[in-house]
C-alpha cells in the first residue's frame, strides 16, 4: 500500500481590532508575514475596525510582521487603480505598512486576538 504524506493542518484562526488615531478603522487590509524566506503570509479585510482570518487561511504558530493599509480617494474603475495611483492616498502611516514594525506572536492554544493601534501619516 502506498503511503500518502499529508501536510499537517497546523493553521490557527486569527482575529482582532484595528484603530486609526483612536477610532475603529472603517476599511482596509491587514497582512501577517513570516520572516523573509519562510514565505508564510495570510491576511484579511478590515471592516469597521474588525478583522478575522478563519482557520483554513490562518497561520501556524510563530512570529509575524503585520502591515495595515487603508486607501482613500476617488474610485477608479475596477482593476484600473494601478493606472491612476495619484487618485488614492494611504491613510495609515508608513511605519505600519511599508516600513512596519508591528509584530504579532501567534500561539497554539491561545485565542490569537490582536489589537493594533495605528496612526495616519504626519
Amino acid at each position: 500500500m502506498d503511503e500518502v504524506h499529508a501536510i499537517p493542518n497546523d493553521r490557527l484562526p486569527i482575529s482582532g481590532e484595528v484603530t486609526l488615531n483612536g477610532s475603529p478603522l472603517k476599511n482596509g487590509d491587514i497582512t501577517f508575514s513570516s520572516d523573509p524566506g519562510a514565505e508564510v503570509v495570510s491576511g484579511a479585510k478590515i471592516l469597521d475596525g474588525k478583522f478575522k482570518i478563519e482557520k483554513a487561511q490562518g497561520l501556524p504558530a510563530g512570529s509575524y510582521l503585520v502591515t495595515v493599509s487603508s486607501l482613500s480617494g476617488s474610485s477608479a474603475p475596477s482593476g484600473d487603480a494601478m493606472n491612476h495611483p495619484s487618485e488614492f492616498h494611504e491613510l495609515v502611516a508608513p511605519e505600519f505598512n511599508q516600513k512596519t514594525k508591528l509584530k504579532a506572536e501567534v500561539k497554539q492554544g491561545s485565542g490569537n486576538q490582536f489589537q493594533f493601534d495605528v496612526t495616519g501619516p504626519q
